[in-house]
């Protein structure tokens, strides 16, 4: 019984799935449940999930423009994880957020909605930029 609560803490203790490295002021690709790490800093991101897609799909004429909520896990300098969420509009340029001293900034989210498309969660990309 000994050996199979070992085998079990073993298991439990496995580590995260692997950070892609990115460079400090370079624009990089996020996928959804996708983790970053700064290859020459300590930062963290994990793209979380979409908590809100209302923008105006192509081809719809709508009275307003929707946004789009999207959630990361992010950490700096030793600290633990932060949950950011970033609102961002279609007329929004780039959004940014504070973690430790860096900036984040959200620059895109893809893909954009069309009319009677679902996306699916899987399907969404983030183009974000790590900024010292």
């Amino acid at each position: 019984m000994f050996a199979l609560s070992l085998a079990f803490a073993a298991c439990k203790k496995k580590p995260q799935a692997g950070y892609s490295l990115v460079k400090m002021n370079e624009p990089f690709e996020l996928k959804m449940n996708q983790s970053v790490k700064l290859d020459a800093g300590d930062v963290r991101l994990t793209f979380v999930g979409v908590t809100e897609d209302s923008r105006c799909p192509e081809g719809v004429n709508c009275i307003q423009e929707g946004q789009v909520r999207v959630v990361l896990d992010g950490s700096a300098d030793g600290a633990g994880m932060q949950k950011m969420e970033f609102a961002k509009k279609p007329s929004d340029k780039n959004l940014s957020k504070t973690l430790g001293k860096y900036k984040i900034q959200l620059m895109q989210v893809s893909p954009y909605p069309k009319q009677n498309k679902q996306i699916k969660p899987e399907d969404y990309v983030l183009k974000v930029v790590i900024r010292g």
